[in-house]
């Protein structure tokens, strides 16, 4: 019994090895090229994936990996000129606010349009496939190399500052759009400009909080709006919107509710709006009143005029 169990035992590696040993089915040359093993990789990013199943999955992999590779170049370079700015101004180096600084610029630079062109189509690329028959299992592995001059990196850290460039236009844009809004309009569009600013920015980015303020800035116009009434007579209202003492324009129509005031009808004269309503149920020992309401986007702006008779 002892001998049977040493017999097994011995053959178990070997056993083990049969069942996983994949031999080399099919490759795409029929020499495997120099660039792979020589680490030549001047104006070329090489990339690998290995032991993958499928080959377009494989083939997916390897092109993320050359993307990635190109924007960690990008990112490395346009850091490292931030870097020298960074030193000159605080005179300190701190590592880990570099290396975050990289983490954030790569993964810009990955959205970058000009970078999204990048394709296997223009790459050497070599495979392998390695097939287990008594497994009938497969696998992949695939080599490639994809032309990535100084000239190439240079275009793109150019096309990365031109869009940091871009950026800072519309934040400063925005910034000056706020001490001299005309309309309600107006604010609406910063909003929603500095929504997509945030996003494309990255949440990372350093100018991430002035985006904040200056957003909740905007926000915060709508609470100092108010409703100032020009004339208040009987059947006749005239108004129009005030922001800091001075008229803000709308293109948004006022919504009506009184207690005994019906079929209201506005409309506008230059930012003002004129309305005539019927009274015929109205007392004037009653307090009379309507609210007027302007919706915009999610904030509503109101007011109760006390009508006259």
């Amino acid at each position: 019994m002892r001998k049977i169990l040493i017999i097994l035992t011995l053959l178990m590696p070997f056993v083990t090895l049969a069942q996983g040993k994949f031999k080399l089915k099919e490759t795409s040359a029929k020499e495997k090229p120099s660039w792979i093993n020589d680490g030549n990789s001047v104006d070329y990013i090489i990339c690998q994936v290995v032991r993958v199943p499928d080959f377009e999955k494989a083939k997916a992999n390897v092109l993320s990996n050359i993307l990635n590779e190109i924007a960690k170049s990008v990112a490395v370079t346009v850091s490292g000129e931030e870097s020298v700015l960074v030193t000159e101004v605080m005179g300190t180096d701190n590592d880990y606010q570099t290396q975050e600084y990289v983490q954030n610029t790569q993964l810009k630079v990955a959205k970058m349009p000009a970078i999204q062109g990048v394709s296997l189509a223009n790459a050497d690329m070599y495979w392998e496939c390695y097939f287990n028959k008594k497994k009938q299992e497969s696998y992949y592995n695939v080599y490639v190399r994809y032309p990535f001059s100084y000239f190439d990196r240079q275009q793109l850290v150019d096309a990365y500052n031109a869009q940091e460039a871009a950026y800072d236009k519309r934040l400063s844009d925005f910034e000056n759009m706020y001490s001299s809004v005309t309309s309600i309009e107006d604010v609406e569009d910063a909003l929603n400009g500095l929504k997509l600013l945030k996003n494309d920015v990255g949440d990372e980015d350093k100018r991430i909080d002035d985006i904040n303020v200056l957003s909740n800035k905007f926000r915060k116009i709508f609470d100092n709006i108010s409703v100032e009434v020009v004339e208040n007579t009987r059947e006749h209202l005239r108004f129009h919107l005030s922001y800091n003492g001075k008229k803000i324009a709308t293109k948004t129509m006022p919504s009506f509710k009184a207690n005994c005031a019906t079929q209201f009808v506005a409309t506008v004269d230059g930012d003002d709006f004129v309305v005539k309503y019927d009274c015929f149920d109205c007392y004037a020992q009653d307090t009379n009143y309507v609210d007027v309401k302007f919706r915009t986007g999610s904030k509503v702006i109101s007011s109760r005029i006390y009508i006259k008779l």
